[in-house]
């Protein structure tokens, strides 16, 4: 399983997550969010926690765009936003990416599959 912590900083999940950040910490496998070092359709999870409201419009459609790349169609797309203005900029292009590009968000047919899919969103944690 190949899970992706995006603009870590110095927060290390361990040594099954891959540590993508622009800055200067021993611990990172990677520095370019933005030309990710895998082939389409490959990373399980990217988990974005406080990152996506660095990016000024044209920034945020660009690395969402690869970060939909690498990720399996099964695969867990998790942003977790501060609370600023550049935020709720970047919540409003991440729907109209997401608009876009439906087939990646697509809905869950029955009750059934929707409980199933909420007992298995929080194992990784």
């Amino acid at each position: 399983m190949i899970k992706i912590n995006m603009g870590c900083g110095w927060r290390k999940f361990g040594e099954d997550w891959i540590h993508i950040d622009g800055g200067d910490y021993d611990h990172l496998d990677y520095k370019d969010i933005f030309n990710l070092p895998y082939e389409d359709n490959t990373v399980d999870l990217i988990y974005a926690s406080h990152v996506i409201e660095y990016f000024d419009t044209q920034e945020v459609k660009i690395v969402l765009k690869e970060w939909k790349r690498v990720l399996k169609k099964d695969g867990i797309l998790r942003i977790v936003p501060t609370s600023n203005e550049n935020t709720l900029n970047a919540i409003v292009i991440m729907l109209e990416f997401i608009a876009d590009n439906n087939e990646m968000f697509e809905k869950k047919e029955t009750e059934e599959q929707l409980e199933e899919e909420s007992e298995d969103d929080f194992e990784w944690i």
